[in-house]
């Protein structure tokens, strides 16, 4: 099945330990790959977000999902898988202070699931890869906020 993978680095003018915090609140993570919705979220007695439930938008079709954690380094990194009928991915934040900054870095690699999507991944897979610097850089403004 195609895999496709996207990478972007930004800095946020928050400190690692804040842009930790909002790594935890599931509607930062709205921000990425098209996720037009974030809801259902779980969270581990340390507050680590553990999942969530969303809604994405890609080439023209809603998909919709579960993400589960599968790594959490806190204030350093954090990985989330996400499911979905069509899609299978992985989004790995790191954070890195670079005072006064934290450098943030992401990478979403993508795959079809079955024949259908995978006639239709390079449209997806354009449509993510299009707009994927910005999405990232509004995901770094959310932790600003």
């Amino acid at each position: 099945m195609p895999t496709h993978t996207f990478t972007h680095t930004t800095v946020t003018s928050v400190p690692v330990d804040a842009a930790w915090f909002a790594l935890q609140d599931p509607a930062t993570w709205g921000a990425i790959g098209g996720v037009d919705e974030v809801y259902g979220a779980r969270h581990a007695d340390d507050g680590t977000l553990t999942g969530y439930r969303f809604r994405a938008s890609a080439g023209g079709r809603t998909y919709e999902g579960i993400a589960r954690t599968t790594l959490a380094e806190p204030h350093r990194m954090m990985v989330v898988e996400v499911d979905t009928p069509e899609l299978d991915g992985t989004i790995t934040v790191t954070l890195e202070a670079a005072n006064p900054h934290t450098e943030i870095g992401v990478e979403l690699t993508v795959s079809s699931k079955g024949m259908l999507a995978t006639l239709f991944f390079p449209v997806v897979a354009g449509a993510i890869g299009s707009g994927f610097p910005r999405s990232v850089d509004d995901f770094a403004a959310r932790l600003e906020a």
